[in-house]
């Protein structure tokens, strides 16, 4: 499966929600003993980087950052694509990617600008100051197609900005997001035990490519599997 998600933040209330991560990564540090300092899920769910830490502890700074990133003045968008076979081509897994990816682009853009915003995207897979090459075709290819004026409503969208991960609070949400995210639809695939939900982070813009590769577009709180994967809504 492919995901991206991205939140955004209006200009005036960064400092707050900002306060709230600095609170929640200032416990994190005093509670694994120095070794994780900053938000990465993956790192508070691995028991390489913090051993002692039961799963108990972990998911709940899971919920705690989705409680903070469930807020009137954050907007949370996520969209998926996963390919319906075990013997996927790297050719097909590349197209897979760059077609969830400029759905994402694509729905964001006229989410905000439907709402007067012109958004800045950063993308923060980003590696040693790397960028992503793909990314930039991806966008290059939107910015050439004729709807695009109509999605942006002529506003100006600047260029991709690269970061490195977790260098923002927005990118900091989007890593929980994400991470929910995926593990939800892991765990549904696999008939393990669903541990996180992703309801936890609140309304969302949802989109996602089904098994007939159909863009279903379906916001609200909780992520669409049924609508987009078929898997039955009872956890």
């Amino acid at each position: 499966m492919f995901l991206y998600a991205g939140c955004g933040i209006a200009g005036d209330k960064r400092a707050g929600i900002q306060s709230k991560i600095n609170a929640l990564e200032k416990r994190l540090a005093r509670d694994s003993g120095g070794l994780l300092t900053s938000f990465h899920a993956k790192s508070i769910m691995s028991g390489k980087s913090w051993p002692k830490a039961t799963r108990a502890m972990r998911l709940k700074y899971i919920r705690d950052m989705c409680k903070i990133a469930n807020s009137k003045y954050v907007l949370r968008f996520v969209t998926t694509g996963s390919l319906y076979t075990t013997r996927a081509t790297a050719k097909e897994m590349k197209l897979l990617r760059d077609r969830v990816f400029s759905a994402y682009t694509i729905r964001t853009l006229e989410r905000c600008t439907n709402g007067g915003v012109a958004p800045t995207f950063a993308f923060d897979q980003a590696q040693n100051g790397s960028k992503n090459g793909w990314a930039e075709e991806c966008m290059i290819g939107i910015r050439r197609s004729p709807l695009f004026i109509w999605f942006t409503r002529g506003a100006h969208i600047p260029a991709i900005e690269h970061v490195a991960p977790g260098s923002t609070i927005e990118s900091k949400l989007a890593d929980c997001l994400a991470f929910v995210t995926a593990r939800e639809f892991d765990c549904r695939i696999s008939g393990k035990n669903i541990d996180v939900d992703t309801q936890w982070y609140g309304y969302s813009q949802f989109s996602g490519f089904n098994s007939q590769a159909d863009l279903i577009f379906n916001d609200g709180v909780g992520f669409p599997w049924r609508h987009v994967f078929g898997m039955k809504a009872k956890r």
